[in-house]
């Protein structure tokens, strides 16, 4: 991790880097494994910066070399020095795990990473479901991915629904884990506050693609929340009638960069997309 500012008042070096998000618990990484120079000179954190001086900032972060590579396509829709955007298929799952050792989205990173030279580490932003594709960030360092995560991603979801909804919608019903399942969840209580809006974008012969927004971000919430309102999506093995494929997909994201404070805006519509409106009744609702 290397930055670089330029200064615009008087200040105390450590309290600028917290007012750029950078935590005690990063700074002292930094005096451990980096350094911080005034007009490129070494400086504490107890040095004052005034305005016109540049900072740098360096940060040598511990490269994780334990990560099978898993030699397959990775769809990368944008990719800077500081984090990178990718479409995951469906049926793929994003972490390691016994079950998942060969193939996964880490993995195939690691692997893109090993192919083009690439001496970063790999820090999933927003984790998709095994089941669910789409738009998901991925940070180059522990930095981007602590000013990424402090800050509210804009996510959405087009998914084919059984059954016609109504046009619009909010579903605040909470969510937490059901009883004597691992993986599944329910609607309880006692659970977690989760809420997700949607609007009917088009429907035919009893089915309907809607488009969902999150407010929280809780495991499986769209999945759930959509079956709970009797609209299960289709290819839902959990919490509809199954099938091969789950209709979920992730198509738009958007996060101010944590670097250049710049919005960026991504949208990657799911390959069925296109089939299902062209068949439909085109039922749009705006």
């Amino acid at each position: 991790m290397r930055c670089e500012y330029k200064i615009d008042r008087k200040i105390v070096l450590g309290d600028f880097l917290r007012s750029k998000g950078i935590s005690r618990r990063m700074g002292r990484k930094i005096k451990s494994h980096g350094k911080t120079m005034i007009n490129g000179k070494p400086a504490r954190f107890n040095a004052v910066l005034c305005p016109g001086d540049i900072l740098t900032v360096e940060y040598f972060e511990e490269i994780n070399a334990n990560i099978p590579p898993a030699r397959f396509p990775l769809n990368i829709i944008y990719q800077d020095d500081w984090l990178m955007v990718i479409s995951k298929p469906a049926n793929l799952s994003v972490l390691p795990s016994k079950k998942h050792r060969a193939d996964n989205l880490v993995g195939r990173i690691a692997y893109y990473y090993q192919k083009t030279g690439c001496d970063r580490n790999i820090h999933i932003v927003n984790r998709l479901d095994y089941a669910t594709s789409g738009l998901l960030a991925v940070a180059k360092d522990g930095h981007t991915h602590h000013l990424l995560a402090s800050r509210a991603l804009a996510r959405r979801y087009l998914a084919v629904v059984r059954g016609i909804p109504a046009p619009a919608g909010v579903i605040n019903l909470p969510i937490g884990r059901a009883i004597g399942h691992s993986i599944k969840r329910a609607i309880i209580d006692s659970g977690a506050e989760a809420i997700s809006e949607y609007r009917l974008v088009a429907a035919r012969a009893g089915l309907a693609i809607v488009e969902v927004s999150l407010k929280t971000g809780r495991t499986h919430q769209i999945r759930l929340h959509m079956s709970a309102i009797g609209h299960p999506i289709i290819g839902d093995r959990l919490y509809g009638d199954g099938g091969e494929r789950l209709l979920l997909h992730s198509y738009y994201l958007a996060f101010v960069h944590p670097h250049s404070n710049r919005l960026c805006a991504f949208v990657n519509y799911p390959n069925w997309y296109e089939n299902v409106v062209e068949n439909s009744q085109k039922m749009w609702y705006n």
